[in-house]
């Protein structure tokens, strides 16, 4: 068993500090890095839904092109924005109703978004992303990730 953080959301340790200065900032002040309970079990529990501390906004960027690709990846349409149940189609093809329920991105959509998101991510990218979403690895560069884990532990342990 992990360390006890006894606070409101089940014991979860909270990461805290993105750098000074970039928009991540303000939602990396307090993210839940993991918990020590889970919901359920079965089909609709199957980790789905990840969350991981980003080092920047290009890290973060690079985090949606990988989901914004899934389909692609998966072979299910030759460009991202032909999956009909993507964020990237619903921005350029929704109904007003469905844009109006999409989450703010927390950084400006590069105006080139379309082919950046259709643009394949290097071996070591991809890598690295899927490390993230399997591990619960915070995605950034190695020296930002081993102070952030040791700034982590050192706060959680004091």
């Amino acid at each position: 068993m992990r360390g006890q953080g006894g606070n409101e959301h089940g014991g979860s340790s909270w990461f805290k500090g993105a750098e000074t200065g970039t928009q991540l900032e303000s939602i990396t002040n307090c993210v839940p890095v993991s918990s020590l309970r889970t919901v359920g079990y079965g089909h609709l529990y199957q980790g789905r839904f990840k969350s991981f501390p980003v080092q920047s906004d290009d890290h973060l960027l690079t985090v949606l092109r990988y989901i914004e690709r899934n389909a692609v990846g998966a072979g299910l349409v030759a460009r991202a924005e032909h999956w009909r149940w993507s964020g990237l189609w619903a921005r350029m093809h929704g109904e007003d109703a469905i844009k109006a329920i999409l989450s703010p991105w927390p950084v400006e959509r590069p105006v080139d978004w379309t082919d950046r998101g259709n643009a394949p991510l290097s071996a070591k990218e991809f890598g690295r992303v899927r490390a993230s979403i399997e591990r619960g690895r915070r995605f950034g560069e190695d020296e930002w990730v081993k102070r952030s884990v040791t700034e982590s532990l050192c706060r959680f342990v004091t």
